[in-house]
């Protein structure tokens, strides 16, 4: 996936801000669901280590499917403004080229 890095202060995130916010062909990629990305990661996270430390002994190998699955499934959606972006990962999206192709949880 093509990846662009930006390191800039505050003043210039507002200023990228502010341009993604007016350009009509652009939509980012939010979280839609009730806990936070860094929530769920978290729990995921805290759930592999603790099985990896139960399961197997040090030294031992193991497989990521051997990894528990807590069963919640990260909504995402596509909006035209956003209030804010805070440190970290950014996803956009060109409206132009039609719906998230998204999978359904159904």
């Amino acid at each position: 996936m093509p990846a662009l890095s930006c390191f800039i202060d505050d003043e210039d995130v507002a200023l990228l801000l502010e341009q993604l916010n007016a350009d009509p062909e652009i939509a980012i990629i939010v979280a839609d669901g009730q806990r936070s990305v860094q929530e769920a990661y978290h729990d995921r996270l805290t759930m592999a280590i603790n099985s990896i430390r139960e399961k197997f002994p040090e030294g031992s190998s193991f497989s990521f499917h051997d990894l528990p699955d807590n069963g919640y499934r990260q909504r995402w959606k596509a909006v035209d403004k956003v209030s804010e972006l805070a440190d970290g990962n950014h996803c956009l999206w060109h409206i132009p080229a039609g719906p998230l192709p998204l999978g359904s949880n159904e």
